[in-house]
């Protein structure tokens, strides 16, 4: 072999490992790629799937307070005498069986009302 042949054989064999180099780049690159999106889509799917499924029970969990708050309130003031519906409303309050905005605005009721004849249920 002469030189221009050898040299000639390095560069090519010098260009085949660069060439290598980015071919074994390229499929570390896939490989990490693949590896990612096999774990970021199904959280992403469980993210998708859970959020929904929390603010759902939530809401149902609310509704059935209100529901059950609602229940306490009318039994409460389903007895004739208006001075004792407003001592057992006041103790659903004190006791901690209505809360939130519903207790506050019950409380703000009892503190405005007048002792004396109010409304009843009506069976």
């Amino acid at each position: 072999m002469d030189d221009w042949e050898k040299e000639k054989f390095e560069r090519e064999f010098t260009l085949r490992q660069a060439e290598l180099e980015i071919e074994r780049r390229k499929l570390a690159a896939e490989r990490n790629r693949a590896i990612l999106v096999g774990v970021l889509v199904p959280i992403s799917l469980a993210v998708i799937t859970g959020v929904p499924a929390i603010i759902n029970g939530m809401q149902e969990r609310n509704a059935q307070r209100a529901t059950f708050e609602a229940s306490l309130i009318i039994d409460a003031i389903s007895i004739a005498e208006p001075a004792q519906a407003a001592i057992n409303l006041g103790f659903l309050v004190d006791a901690g069986l209505i809360t939130g905005s519903t207790a506050e605005n019950l409380s703000e009721y009892l503190g405005s009302v007048q002792q004396g004849p109010g409304p009843t249920r009506i069976d």
